[in-house]
């Protein structure tokens, strides 16, 4: 089949299967990870915790470094634990159990830093009380950003690209997956790119990711279909809302139209394809 063919058919009759790939990308750029994996060494220094900051044996690149080991060690954990589940609990039920507590780290996150941020920057009585609530949200920021990693790389980190490889024909994997890696990619840079004009406005990006993480609940809640333990076929036939026969009697039908363009590009013409097959009776 032709590139050409193949993309046109793709994104027709095969477009719900591409935007539920897509989506599923969009959600897993857009819930805050790479904004809390690039920034959240600089979140956690910012409100000082353990107060590096204030050792002067520590440079700023150490502590960038021993807070990006732990961040680190929470994403081996959450694969660690992806391995056992991932064939065990489903896909989609995956998502729907995790996706909510994913938004309760993030508000956590979020309201524990600008607690943090807004403390800081005002006059204050360093009572008992509130040395203890200051230490209690600086831990709350550290251990928010570390579990939503664990959390993420268990199934959003995940899940996605397991998906992306069960709800495309054979023939199309490839390109499809290429496309909803590019579409991963330049939300990436997109959200790199804005991380620049917003690194004193943190609550922003918070907000975004909240959002995006509740518009992902909905989603996989009432779009995406469960794919684990299910043929290709059947996949494809849930998401088009078709029955798995109809599905399979139209890639069959490909199959031969490929079978017959491959048999004219070996051989010739069909002059030339029929005396072969006399010959061979």
């Amino acid at each position: 089949m032709p590139y050409c063919e193949q993309l046109r058919e793709l994104f027709t009759t095969y477009g719900r299967c591409l935007f539920t790939g897509c989506m599923l990308m969009v959600i897993q750029q857009m819930c805050g990870f790479s904004f809390l994996l690039y920034y959240g060494p600089l979140l956690i220094k910012q409100v000082n915790f353990f107060g590096l900051d204030n050792k002067t044996e520590y440079s700023s690149l150490q502590v960038s470094l021993i807070l990006n080991l732990a961040f680190v060690n929470s994403r081996i954990m959450g694969n660690v634990i992806a391995l056992y589940v991932i064939d065990r609990r489903g896909r989609r039920t995956i998502l729907v159990k995790t996706l909510p507590v994913l938004l309760f780290f993030m508000v956590l996150v979020c309201a524990s830093t600008g607690f943090l941020n807004y403390t800081d920057n005002r006059n204050r009585d360093v009572d008992f009380k509130y040395k203890l609530l200051h230490k209690i949200c600086k831990w709350f920021a550290f251990m928010g950003i570390m579990m939503f990693m664990l959390v993420f790389e268990t199934a959003l980190g995940t899940v996605p690209w397991l998906v992306n490889s069960e709800i495309y024909p054979i023939n199309m994997i490839g390109t499809a997956t290429g496309i909803a890696a590019f579409v991963y990619w330049f939300l990436m840079f997109l959200q790199l790119s804005s991380y620049v004009n917003t690194s004193d406005k943190e609550y922003i990006v918070f907000v975004i990711s909240c959002c995006f993480l509740v518009l992902g609940e909905l989603f996989v809640f009432y779009f995406l279909k469960e794919t684990q333990g299910n043929s290709i076929q059947k996949n494809i036939a849930l998401i088009l809302k078709k029955t798995q026969t109809e599905v399979s009697k139209k890639m069959a039908k490909k199959d031969i139209k490929k079978e017959e363009v491959f048999e004219k590009d070996r051989f010739g013409s069909d002059e030339t394809i029929k005396s072969l097959e006399a010959q061979s009776d």
